[in-house]
């Protein structure tokens, strides 16, 4: 991944893709995530989500992958968990562990049980040639995990240079389906939100889907 550009954004704190509140699609949709994987759930590109905090409170175990320690630091400051350094990468409290790595690139699983995978702003972080290895990671390397929430955004790619990059259906299949049973179950249209911060950008279009993926 380009580590420069996100470390020079984090310094900056130009992270405008941080929401500072619980995902109302998490909220909403977490209860579509089969009862037997829910227990332990794995989030790539994690940064210093409250999503974090909402997951612990009804998980088991929360791994988080992040590639900017600021990002890391920040989340424990934020939300005001005391951690502990339990190794070289990774920073642990109550039953969160975020781990200090490039996802794509860690040579090992992060899920020691079967679990699911949260995607709200990991795919569409990534230009195109990183999203297969990426979405291999997951399904090749991540054996444990059995099912996923993933939100992106579709628009005109040539309106915008990305990050976010526009990720629409067709991609999201051509990635997961040799392997992933992929529903939509949300199409949102942001041009209808008049404070959505797309709609202050001048796209022609823009919407945000989710998707519930499960294991083949």
């Amino acid at each position: 991944m380009e580590h420069f550009f996100w470390d020079e954004r984090w310094q900056k704190n130009q992270i405008g893709f941080h929401e500072g509140k619980y995902n109302s699609y998490l909220t909403e949709y977490f209860s579509l995530i089969p009862l037997k994987f829910r227990k332990h759930v794995l989030v790539p590109l994690c940064g210093k989500s409250a999503d974090l905090v909402f997951l612990s409170q009804h998980c088991q175990k929360i791994i988080g992958v992040e590639f900017i320690e600021k990002a890391i630091l920040d989340f424990f400051t934020e939300s005001g968990l005391p951690f502990t350094k339990t190794s070289a990468e990774t920073y642990s409290a109550k039953n969160i562990s975020l781990i200090f790595s490039d996802f794509i690139f860690h040579e090992s699983s992060f899920l020691q049980e079967p679990g699911w995978l949260y995607d709200r702003a990991a795919l569409v972080a990534l230009p195109e040639p990183l999203r297969k290895k990426y979405a291999d990671a997951i399904t090749e390397r991540e054996v444990h995990v059995k099912a996923q929430l993933l939100t992106v955004f579709e628009y005109p790619q040539h309106e915008k240079a990305g990050p976010p990059f526009s990720v629409n259906e067709s991609m999201v299949k051509e990635l997961y389906s040799s392997a992933w049973g992929i529903q939509k179950i949300l199409t949102k249209d942001l041009l209808l939100e008049k404070n959505n911060p797309f709609a202050k950008q001048g796209f022609s279009s823009v919407s945000e889907n989710v998707f519930l993926l499960n294991r083949i």
